[in-house]
């Protein structure tokens, strides 16, 4: 199955979460999903706020892939779901997307 890669660019911006959440909206039919935040860098508390208000307003569109994969820089943990989970590590994220 393919593996739909989202990257953004840091310092993450209120305009780089808008285009994230455009490019998921993109997205027609369900695959994996890889959202890559790099560092993430956001601009400001009010910048990763937003994100996460965006990525809730997009929630039923998210709840169509397979699997979901974020990659972020530690010290994010994992979330106990089979279908979503954060990495560390690009090739963990693909590793665990590809695997059934």
């Amino acid at each position: 199955m393919e593996i739909v890669k989202i990257e953004l660019e840091n310092p993450i911006t209120d305009n780089e979460v808008k285009k994230m959440i455009s490019k998921i909206k993109e997205i027609t039919s369900p695959k994996l999903l890889l959202i890559d935040f790099g560092n993430h860098d956001f601009e400001s508390l009010n910048a990763l706020k937003y994100c996460k208000t965006e990525l809730h307003t997009v929630e039923t569109h998210l709840l169509g892939f397979k699997k979901i994969a974020f990659v972020t820089a530690p010290p994010y943990t994992n979330v106990d779901s089979k279908n979503l989970r954060f990495f560390n590590s690009l090739l963990d994220a693909k590793e665990w997307l590809l695997n059934n």
